[in-house]
């Protein structure tokens, strides 16, 4: 019998344009033939799975049948919330806050347990590392490499893994980031052997691009001085 996990792999195999979305729910649940995914009231995620409902009710019936139904409700607001994804993964695990701008970028890494009080003005004492890149303006994707070598070499010291959150781009520029990605971890760096990176980087998930939660405006406000 399918799941709602099932669903979720679905999505991202198929129609990964619609995956990127199910980044921002709070929750997924299948009752009878009703499939309902719920998400923040007020927020980017709740708008775009709305206006994409029919096409997520199509890969449902697909996967659970031709009488499923879906619908797509609000749950409480919640602008800080973390990716789905990321919160229902162990929760040792690292957060790597990605912002960019123009030809510059900066990544906030700190323990997932850690936010969002780490950030907050006077917040308790873990260490939150910063990492600076450059990169040609408008291709973010070119500082992957140098961030992914960083990012798995804080996760390996601290037994951990990390996820890599920034608001979403569009669709367009989401396939070279995540052409990108994938195309180090198959492949490696000349500092990071493949099976590392799987290891202990994961995937992007994404976050409302027009009311960014804390960790990526505080990546944006440690962008490192330069031309945008």
């Amino acid at each position: 019998m399918p799941t709602v996990l099932d669903y979720l792999v679905l999505l991202r195999n198929r129609a990964p344009c619609l995956a990127r979305r199910t980044d921002g729910i709070s929750g997924l649940e299948r009752s009878g033939t009703v499939l309902r995914l719920r998400a923040p009231e007020g927020s980017w995620a709740l708008g775009e799975l709305g206006s994409r409902a029919g096409d997520l009710e199509a890969w449902a019936r697909t996967l659970f049948g031709p009488g499923t139904r879906l619908e797509v409700a609000a749950s409480p607001p919640d602008p800080e919330r973390l990716p789905f994804p990321v919160l229902s993964s162990k929760h040792w695990n690292h957060v790597a806050f990605w912002a960019w701008e123009g030809g510059r970028s900066a990544v906030l890494c700190l323990r997932k347990t850690d936010y969002p009080g780490a950030l907050e003005p006077g917040g308790p004492g873990p260490r939150v590392e910063v990492i600076e890149a450059a990169h040609p303006p408008g291709k973010p994707w070119e500082a992957l490499p140098g961030l992914l070598d960083t990012l798995c070499g804080l996760a390996r010291a601290a037994r951990s893994y990390v996820h890599l959150v920034c608001p979403f781009p569009g669709d367009p520029p989401a396939d070279r980031l995540e052409a990108r990605l994938y195309g180090v971890k198959e492949w490696g760096t000349p500092a990071t052997p493949a099976p590392v990176l799987r290891k202990y980087c994961g995937r992007i998930h994404y976050t409302d691009p027009r009311r960014p939660p804390l960790g990526v405006r505080a990546a944006l406000g440690r962008l490192p001085p330069g031309r945008a």
